[in-house]
């Protein structure tokens, strides 16, 4: 193993027992513009970190024009590199899971380029990219948090379906006695996504 970076999060977390989920991901709050319309090769590199701190989602975003966090090429000095991070960004709360999608699809960048977020009694979320056009000012809001009712437990999502699998509980009665039975489900997501941007 090759140590590449020392990172402090001390500041954001108070014990290492309250982070459920931490991970590298490439997502940004300035999604800029969609792929077609850029050259980098170096766009889908981890540039973030996902800290999910007692429910509460952070989002610490790396520098631009900084060194990469992962390791580009093989190199035969073991030297960790310095990183800078802007201040870190509350996504959203009461966060229970996490989906994010590792490669982007060119056909659906703006599904395939989304934060998923199951919280709970809170409903899920999903943290979708506002492509801007190059004669818009760079100010605007490039991310939009849109926030939908389930009614299952979402256990994965499959963006390129349009679909959540979860699970359903129904309780039944049998002799005075109850049951709770749990079935695996699919519910689709794709409605709920037009009809929170249609309000919006």
């Amino acid at each position: 193993m090759v140590k590449l970076h020392e990172i402090s999060v001390e500041s954001y977390v108070p014990h290492a027992v309250f982070v459920p989920f931490i991970g590298l991901t490439s997502l940004r709050t300035d999604s800029g513009l969609p792929q077609a319309n850029i050259s980098s090769s170096n766009d889908h590199t981890p540039q973030s970190i996902l800290l999910n701190v007692c429910g509460r989602l952070l989002l610490l975003q790396q520098e631009r024009g900084g060194s990469s966090l992962i390791l580009q090429k093989a190199s035969k000095r073991n030297t960790s590199q310095s990183v800078t991070f802007l201040p870190p960004v509350m996504i959203a709360a009461w966060v229970e899971s996490i989906w994010t999608i590792s490669h982007q699809n060119s056909t659906n960048p703006y599904l395939s380029n989304a934060l998923w977020l199951c919280c709970g009694l809170h409903g899920m979320k999903v943290w979708l990219p506002l492509y801007r056009k190059v004669d818009e000012p760079i100010f605007q809001s490039h991310r939009i948090m849109l926030t939908f009712g389930l009614t299952i437990y979402p256990l994965a999502v499959v963006v390129e379906e349009a679909v959540i699998l979860g699970a359903m509980s129904e309780f039944e009665n049998f002799n005075s006695k109850s049951f709770c039975s749990i079935t695996k489900t699919t519910q689709v997501f794709l409605n709920h996504v037009f009809q929170e941007l249609i309000r919006k």
